[in-house]
């Protein structure tokens, strides 16, 4: 996050849970520092896997959602993102470790930040 911050991409978090449920957890990681946007399940009338959180944090950012990429641990998380235009990298949790992504055209399961800007950044 800090290589983006750097290099001024915006960042935004696009969640079907409500803002006051990850207020906790951004508040302890300082994501206030790197996030830009937060759109959340009260921004929007359909949630994942519909794309419009992904076309409203898009559009807060100002940006062509073919030109930006989504970090989602989820089939539904993914789909929103893929019919929004976005590309996405997919890194599973312990809920979502074992959903079926056939279905879902991802770029990518390497999160790790070496993978993100080698492959999808300019060094």
């Amino acid at each position: 996050m800090e290589y983006l911050k750097q290099r001024h991409i915006p960042m935004a978090i696009a969640t079907s849970s409500y803002r006051s449920s990850i207020d906790p957890a951004f508040k302890q990681l300082a994501l206030e520092n790197y996030i830009d946007v937060v759109v959340g399940r009260e921004d929007v009338t359909e949630v994942k896997p519909n794309p419009e959180l992904y076309l409203k944090a898009v559009q807060a950012l100002n940006y062509n959602p073919a030109n930006c990429l989504a970090l989602e641990d989820s089939v539904n998380g993914a789909t929103a993102a893929i019919n929004a235009g976005l590309d996405v990298i997919v890194n599973t949790n312990k809920m979502t470790k074992n959903q079926d992504f056939a279905s879902v055209a991802y770029l990518d399961k390497d999160m790790s930040t070496a993978n993100i800007i080698a492959n999808y950044f300019e060094a």
